[in-house]
C-alpha cells in the first residue's frame, strides 16, 4: 500500500493551500494504479513548523507526526 503524505501549508497567493498533499496524492493514485496496490488516504500534515506564521498552515512535532504514521502503518 502507498501512504501519500504532504503538509498542509501556504506556497504563495499563486498556488492553493495544500499544494504538498494534493501532489502527493495525485501521484500516490496513479502510481497505485499502475502497479496495482492500495493507496491508502493522504495525510495533510507534516513537521513544517517553518510555516507557521502563514493562515491554513497545519503542523506536528516530528515526535506526534512519526508517531502518527507508524500508527496509521
Amino acid at each position: 500500500a502507498l501512504l501519500p503524505v504532504g503538509s498542509n501549508e501556504q506556497h504563495g497567493p499563486q498556488n492553493p493551500l495544500g499544494t504538498d498533499h494534493l501532489i502527493a496524492e495525485a501521484m500516490a493514485e496513479e502510481t497505485a494504479k499502475r502497479v496495482g496496490v492500495l493507496c491508502l488516504p493522504v495525510i495533510p500534515f507534516g513537521v513544517s513548523s517553518h510555516h507557521k506564521q502563514f493562515w491554513g498552515t497545519i503542523f506536528l512535532s516530528s515526535k506526534i507526526f512519526g508517531g502518527y504514521v507508524k500508527e496509521v502503518c
